[in-house]
């Protein structure tokens, strides 16, 4: 985790050691304005990180969090979650912004890849059940309790029964 802050009077940002293994750059490297943070968000999702920042910063709310990708020293990009917490001054106006960010990229590759997955299954689920009722074979699909979901004509044709006479029942019945 890289954790930050930014002294809203100047503007300037501070991050802790874990910048370095999570970003490549030293702290020094990344003491920086609040206008650099934006150039090292990702070009798709920067609009949307400023647009909610800077809603977060004009609104009441103490809280914030976004998800995006930010740039590594070598220019590959890493996907944090990002979240900063407001301080106030004793009249109530906002002085600093803490925070801190975690590298999630693991969760987001994995979470497309069950994307993919899902959306091959898909399309093999959407071929399965155009072959399915004509097929010259029979085919049924089955729940974990081995109960008749759908069965084609066929299969029902060789069982002796009707379509709807499996459905809800089990292979053994």
């Amino acid at each position: 985790d890289a954790l930050w802050e930014i002294d809203l009077k100047t503007r300037r940002l501070w991050w802790s050691e874990g910048a370095k293994p999570l970003f490549g750059h030293s702290p020094g490297e990344l003491e920086i304005g609040l206008e650099d943070w934006y150039d090292g968000i990702h070009p798709d999702d920067v609009d949307s990180v400023h647009a909610k920042f800077e809603t977060f910063m004009r609104s009441g709310d103490p809280d914030w969090i976004d998800e995006y990708r930010f740039r590594r020293a070598d220019g590959t990009y890493v996907y944090i979650q990002d979240r900063g917490r407001k301080f106030f001054d004793e009249g109530g106006k906002p002085v600093l912004v803490a925070g801190a960010m975690v590298d999630i990229t693991g969760r987001k590759q994995a979470e497309e890849a069950m994307r993919e997955s899902e959306e091959n299954a898909r399309r093999q689920l959407a071929y399965v059940e155009a072959i399915y009722p004509t097929a010259p074979v029979g085919l049924c699909f089955l729940d974990t309790e081995q109960r008749f979901l759908s069965i084609n004509k066929h299969l029902a044709e060789i069982n002796g029964k009707t379509v709807e006479e499996h459905l809800g029942r089990t292979v053994r019945e």
